[in-house]
């Protein structure tokens, strides 16, 4: 008898490799879920509203964080639409952490953001989804959080001069003042360049914002810091420990290199730094003399030791520059793209704001303020825009339980110690129901001009004909405003502290770029590459020229 030993080879083989792949992602998914808290009670999104409540099985589980790693963004929308809009909460998968998230519905943003720390934690979201505890422990070892007190009391009418000159330096020297070649560019890595330059200017300020080795190394840990965290949480937690030695390394390296020269600054700032002796002290010109002054009023070594403030330094600085970055990469894109940009024409948004900039910047003769920047309202309403409909995470305002007994939501759903909470930021932001036309870029939504024109139209509507008064001014909806509708900067007491200084440096760098460049536009508005629930344009290259004076 002839037997094919081939046919039976992989007639073993195939179904051997198949059950075994099988038993490895269930042996993967019990470690890599172990420590994971799921309620139970709440639907999963691609559950159906309506139907008894039963915890999926493993495999749709598995399927699930697996199928977040491109669709993120619609499994956020898909839940929304079947479960937020009849109030109701349901749980999203995560293809980095695979820590199933409970999503809140809009009625219960309030009731979220209310909540005491004591109870829901904002800094323990923040430690988990960017593994603090591996990439930069010493900068997360803190007793009291004085880095947002001292955001909070950064005195912008000081930084901006300084600021509107880093700038101009950093776009020059990352676009170049060729006027007669177009270029192409990629906005995510140019801009990050510039971003680095500037917040280095506002964090530790000249002449250590110009220093070679501590740009060169504030970059390479900004860069890599977050594609470690995610390589990071992607480990089961039993080898967590070894991966994240293994990774962090070099992010440790980059975080001693910059702390090493920031140290010296933070000691000089420290010293005779009494609370009594500050009211004499000048305003201070950089995050780090704030810092430091506000260290000095504790007793605790994790808050008053140089190295530590640096490395937390450092660590802010990432979060500046990659929330800044994707901003500043979507508003470009928007601003280029219809129907924005009107392709071949010069009757377009980006005109507009081009024309806004330079009368601003004569009426303050080049001497950009606090006062002159906030009249940028145009630029001001493109930036807000350009969050709303293109903002980069789809959830958002995230939270962990702390509270040892869990805590219950206003709907009567348990939530023990362990859950991460947040809300649908993205799926709020296009929902018709808050926005006319949600899902277009109308840059000047926000405008004042605008806002007070809309608002008249819609009173004079309801009044009809018997009452044809003009609505009572409704003024310009400003950058840095958060609502339970506009969640781009979190919202509540911890909306992001730095978004006051983000939105002057974003501001800035628009108008400099209207005035002195100009950028092709695009046919249409270039996809976004998605992973998980971000949406980012880092894959994108725009044209450029430098403008020839007095064009």
């Amino acid at each position: 008898m002839n037997v094919n030993l081939e046919a039976l080879r992989q007639t073993i083989l195939i179904p051997g490799l198949v059950i075994g792949l099988v038993l490895l992602t269930y042996i993967y998914y019990l470690y890599a879920s172990s420590w994971r808290v799921i309620p139970k009670g709440i639907p999963w999104f691609f559950s159906e509203p309506g139907a008894s409540v039963q915890t999926p099985s493993w495999y749709a589980q598995v399927k699930a964080h697996l199928g977040d790693f491109d669709k993120g963004v619609k499994y956020a929308h898909e839940g929304y639409n079947k479960f937020s809009k009849i109030g109701k909460p349901f749980i999203a998968p995560s293809f980095v952490t695979w820590q199933p998230e409970v999503v809140l519905p809009p009625s219960q943003i309030r009731w979220l953001v209310d909540q005491p720390d004591t109870i829901l934690s904002i800094n323990q979201a923040l430690i988990k989804d960017l593994e603090f505890l591996y990439t930069t422990p010493t900068a997360w070892s803190f007793t009291r959080p004085f880095h947002v007190e001292a955001l909070n009391k950064l005195r912008m009418d000081s930084l901006i001069p300084d600021m509107s000159s880093e700038v101009q330096t950093s776009i020059d020297l990352a676009w170049g003042t060729d006027t007669q070649t177009w270029k192409s560019v990629n906005i995510e890595d140019t801009m990050r360049h510039v971003l680095v330059r500037i917040t280095a200017r506002i964090v530790v300020g000249t002449p250590l914002c110009r220093n070679k080795t501590y740009i060169e190394n504030a970059h390479n840990f900004m860069a890599q810091l977050g594609p470690r965290a995610v390589a990071i949480s992607f480990t089961p937690e039993l080898l967590r420990p070894l991966t994240g030695w293994y990774l962090s390394r070099a992010l440790k390296t980059w975080n001693k290199t910059c702390a090493d020269l920031m140290v010296p600054l933070v000691k000089q700032e420290m010293t005779h730094r009494r609370p009594s002796d500050q009211k004499t002290l000048p305003v201070p010109k950089t995050l780090l003399e704030q810092m430091a002054r506000l260290a000095v009023r504790g007793s605790d070594p994790k808050d008053t030791d140089p190295f530590s403030i640096s490395s937390r330094l450092l660590a802010l600085n990432f979060v500046a520059v990659h929330t800044s970055n994707a901003a500043l990469t979507n508003v470009l894109l928007d601003i280029m793209s219809p129907p924005a940009a009107a392709a071949g024409t010069h009757d377009d948004v980006f005109a507009e704001l081009r024309a806004e900039a330079e009368t601003v910047h004569t009426a303050c003769q080049g001497k950009w303020s606090k006062t002159s920047v906030n009249q940028l309202e145009k630029i001001d309403s493109a930036l807000r825009e350009s969050l709303r409909v293109s903002t980069f995470k789809a959830r958002g305002v995230e939270r962990v339980v702390v509270a040892p007994g869990g805590v219950t939501l206003p709907d009567g759903t348990f939530l023990p110690k362990g859950t991460k909470v947040g809300v649908p930021v993205l799926p709020i932001h296009h929902d018709e129901a808050f926005y006319s036309n949600a899902r277009t870029y109308e840059p000047l939504r926000f405008y004042g001009g605008k806002v007070k024109a809309a608002a008249a139209a819609e009173q004079q509507q309801q009044q009809g004909e018997r009452d044809s008064s003009p609505a009572a001014p409704q003024g310009h909806v400003e950058l840095i405003n958060s609502s339970e509708t506009f969640l781009a900067f979190g919202h509540g007491k911890h909306a992001c502290p730095g978004r006051f200084m983000a939105a002057y440096e974003l501001k800035l760098i628009i108008a400099y770029i209207a005035m002195n460049y100009d950028i092709e536009p695009f046919q249409e508005r270039p996809r976004n590459a998605e992973f998980s629930d971000f949406s980012v344009g880092s894959m994108h290259n725009i044209k450029i020229r430098r403008r020839k004076v007095g064009v």
